[in-house]
């Protein structure tokens, strides 16, 4: 059975570049993914990656974060841009309702909490 579509579901080589990866985001270049198309929730592989790198700060992550950082490399070299694609509306839209919901849904929890 197919399972729904998350919306705040990275595409494969967004995941792939995050988790440092380097073999499969070198397969996902060369089989013709684009390092700078944007996933469903309007980021890019580079932007995944970042994020990942802020959140990996222990010394036992240090590994990780040069895979990460090499998984970066190889996208640049693949023309991914340093800052992502120019933002489109859609993209812009779609960031903006993922910003909303999480508030909503953080005040609610709050409210029933209180």
């Amino acid at each position: 059975m197919a399972q729904a579509a998350n919306y705040r579901t990275p595409g494969p080589l967004q995941l792939a570049v995050a988790a440092g990866d380097v073999e499969l985001v070198r397969d996902l270049l060369a089989a013709g993914e684009d390092p700078n198309k944007l996933d469903e929730t309007g980021h890019c592989a580079i932007r995944w990656a970042m994020a990942m790198i802020h959140i990996k700060r222990r010394p036992e992550d240090a590994d990780t974060v040069r895979r990460v950082f090499a998984c970066i490399e190889l996208c640049l070299d693949a023309g991914a841009l340093p800052d992502g694609p120019t933002d489109s509306p859609e993209s812009c839209r779609r960031r903006n309702e993922n910003r909303t919901s999480r508030v909503h849904v953080s005040s609610a929890r709050s409210l029933s909490s209180g």
